[in-house]
């Protein structure tokens, strides 16, 4: 979540105007919170083998991390790229999600946290379960106003519009730049123009 101590304008409009985001390079399939669905695949002969009892889940990011509950196989970390990844049948819980993103070159460029996901998945034996998480992210802008004072906050959501993103930064650690915000008048014109900070 991004922040900006209560600023005063009247009638006024507000933008953000913020950088291109950083994000994983390869294709993601947008799907709602909570929401699966079983990956299509070109043909059977392509199709993946699992053991006994056991299915798979692509994210379709080149590198990802995440913690998961599930109903019968209790909590586990998994791991894995744009491969499908070879899990035990059950219905699980997502608890947190690290995802390496990369810049187009595939070199990592910085990571993508989500500490609170709002999802679940079912992974079904034999068969392979797409999961939309992580990148690329969207930055939603709220404006809150209390008489000639408004305050402006800015949230960032993963592909599944449903998962508040907890963090992103470069390849050294350090937290990307905060977005700007950048205030216009109803003809246009801008009167005011202002960094947003974490918090």
């Amino acid at each position: 979540m991004f922040r900006r101590m209560p600023y005063v304008v009247l009638g006024l409009a507000a933008a953000l105007v913020a950088g291109a985001v950083l994000a994983d390079s390869g294709p993601c399939d947008p799907a709602p919170p909570g929401a699966t669905k079983p990956a299509a695949n070109k043909a059977d002969a392509q199709a993946p083998v699992y053991p006994a009892n056991s299915g798979g889940v692509q994210i379709g990011h080149a590198d990802w991390t995440m913690t998961v509950t599930g109903d019968k196989t209790g909590k586990q970390t998994v791991a894995g790229g744009k491969t499908p990844t070879t899990m035990p049948a059950d219905t699980y819980t997502v608890n947190s999600y690290v995802e390496k993103l990369t810049s187009a070159d595939g070199k990592t460029s910085g990571t993508l946290t989500i500490s609170a996901p709002k999802m679940k998945f079912q992974v079904q034996a034999g068969k392979t379960t797409d999961v939309g998480i992580g990148s690329p992210v969207t930055f939603v802008l709220a404006a809150t106003p209390a008489k000639n004072t408004v305050t402006f906050g800015v949230t960032m959501f993963d592909v599944s519009k449903g998962n508040p993103v907890a963090a992103m930064a470069d390849a050294s650690g350090k937290a990307f730049a905060a977005p700007k915000l950048e205030i216009f008048n109803a003809k246009g014109g801008s009167v005011a123009k202002a960094d947003m900070h974490y918090g």
